[in-house]
C-alpha cells in the first residue's frame, strides 16, 4: 500500500492538491497546539473538516442521543483503518454530525454515498466517512487513475500522512455514511 510522503505543509490551512493526495490537510490537526481532552473520533473528524473551512466547532455544542458523552470512549473506533476491536452503539450518526455543523453556520449534508462517487470527489474539501466500528476517517484525496483514495487517520499526529486506500480494503470498515461540509455561501 503505497503512503504519501509530502512534507508537511502549515497554516494557514491548505487546500489538498493532485500532487499531495491531500496531506496538506493532515496537518490541518489540532490547530495552534491547544491541548484538547480527547474526542470521540467522529467529533474530532468533523472538527478537522469543518477547520479546513475555517469554522471552529464547539464540541460543547454537539447535541448527540440520550447517554451520548463527547469524550472518547474505550470502545470507540479511533483508527481510519477500522482496527478497533468492536463496534461503538453510542457512536454519533450522520444526521447528528450534519446538523451539528449546520447550527453552526456550515453547509453540510448527512449522506450514504458508494465508492464510485467518492471517487468523483476530486476538487472538494475533506469528506468524514463514518466507519462502521464507530470511527471516522477524513476523506482529503482521490486518485481515479489509481483507483485509490487518501484517508486521513483522525487520530493521528500533525504531521501523519494521508493513506492511499483501495476500494476493497475501504469496504472492510465503511458501510458508506458519510458527512459532507462546505463553509456557507453569503448572499
Amino acid at each position: 500500500m503505497d503512503v504519501d510522503e509530502s512534507p508537511a505543509a502549515t497554516d494557514p490551512l491548505p487546500a489538498p492538491t493532485a500532487e499531495d493526495g491531500g496531506a496538506a490537510l493532515a496537518t490541518a490537526g489540532r490547530g495552534a497546539g491547544r491541548p484538547r481532552a480527547a474526542l470521540h473520533p467522529r467529533l474530532e473528524a468533523m472538527l478537522q473538516a469543518a477547520r479546513y473551512y475555517g469554522v471552529e466547532l464547539d464540541p460543547g455544542e454537539f447535541r448527540g442521543a440520550p447517554g451520548f458523552a463527547a469524550r472518547a470512549v474505550a470502545t470507540a473506533g479511533d483508527t481510519a483503518g477500522g482496527e478497533a476491536a468492536g463496534r461503538d452503539p453510542a457512536a454519533p450518526s450522520a444526521a447528528e454530525l450534519s446538523l451539528w455543523a449546520q447550527e453552526a453556520g456550515m453547509w453540510s449534508r448527512a449522506v450514504r454515498i458508494r465508492w464510485r462517487h467518492l471517487l468523483r470527489l476530486r476538487d472538494t474539501g475533506p469528506v468524514v466517512l463514518l466507519l462502521a466500528d464507530g470511527g471516522a476517517g477524513l476523506l482529503t484525496g482521490v486518485d481515479a487513475e489509481q483507483n485509490v483514495v487518501f484517508l486521513k487517520n483522525v487520530r493521528a499526529g500533525i504531521g501523519a500522512p494521508s493513506v492511499a486506500i483501495d476500494e476493497l480494503r475501504l469496504a472492510e470498515a465503511w458501510a458508506g455514511d458519510a458527512v459532507l461540509l462546505r463553509a456557507r455561501r453569503g448572499y
